[in-house]
């Protein structure tokens, strides 16, 4: 038996964590979404022993929010979830989306993906990953803007 959360309280941990900082989910913008995001992956929760078992998602791209084009800023947490005889049988995603309105100056933004995993075997440590996050070229743009729309979501993949 782990000593660890179950993953299936991910959404409470994340507005747990929002609330001790005052702050609604309204309330997000994307520096501030980054920041909380970055504390909640260092929560360790019981998934898999295996690299790919427990990954972080940092995505920008275009989509439709409540009909009209926008961007989207994902930080999302992938989990996979095992099986009674071991291994893994599905994922699920905890995902936080930042929804801006789509202007001239968003649409010169590049679509990106990047993850990172808990345990894996790349040489950067979490913070230089977040750090590196916060030095693309899209933060220029969204770092102060207010999101016409947040999303918190917990899916099965």
């Amino acid at each position: 038996m782990s000593d660890q959360p179950p993953f299936h309280i991910a959404s409470t941990t994340f507005h747990h964590l929002l609330a001790a900082r005052g702050l609604t989910v309204e309330q997000l913008r994307a520096d501030t979404a980054l920041r909380l995001f970055h504390t909640f992956a260092d929560v360790h929760f019981e998934s898999p022993a295996r690299p790919s078992s427990d990954g972080l998602r940092y995505s920008v791209g275009r989509g439709d929010y409540v009909g009209r084009p926008a961007v989207a800023l994902v930080l999302a947490r992938r989990f996979g979830v095992r099986r009674p005889s071991g291994g893994t049988e599905r994922s699920v995603e905890f995902r936080c989306t930042l929804w801006f309105a789509d202007d001239p100056e968003l649409a010169e933004l590049p679509a990106c993906e990047e993850w990172w995993f808990h345990g894996g075997a790349e040489e950067r440590t979490m913070d230089r990953w977040f750090d590196s996050l916060s030095g693309r070229p899209e933060w220029a743009v969204l770092r102060w803007r207010h999101p016409v729309g947040v999303q918190v979501t917990h899916t099965e993949l």
